[in-house]
């Protein structure tokens, strides 16, 4: 039993230590796409504290595997995305850098479109 608790406070310690850590960058939240069309929609996410660049990734397979759309932004929390195929699943994910440091890809959201 001491053991277990032992080991719980040194994870509990580490995890906590890492969220302090200066060189690590919250990840954004990918949120639902908007203002779908038959050939684009506008991909959303959640501002990122420390962040320089967003970079949003479109792939046509949830593995991203095959990444059809790779945009990088300076600023903001929407992008649109066009040129791309009516009824056709899309999907999108964010992360986010600032010099050398980068955050881990957001969760994946899919998009439908008409």
């Amino acid at each position: 039993m001491k053991n277990a608790i032992l080991i719980s406070l040194v994870i509990l310690f580490c995890a906590c230590e890492k969220l302090d850590d200066p060189n690590l960058l919250i990840s954004p939240v990918a949120l639902e796409a908007t203002h779908l069309t038959s050939n684009s929609f506008v991909a959303n996410w959640t501002r990122s504290p420390g962040a320089g660049i967003y970079k949003i990734q479109v792939a046509i397979n949830m593995d991203f595997t095959q990444i059809i759309k790779t945009v990088k932004l300076h600023i903001g929390t929407a992008f649109g995305i066009d040129g791309l195929n009516n009824n056709t699943e899309y999907f999108y994910r964010v992360r986010v850098s600032e010099g050398e440091i980068t955050s881990k890809y957001s969760n994946i959201i899919s998009v439908k479109l008409p």
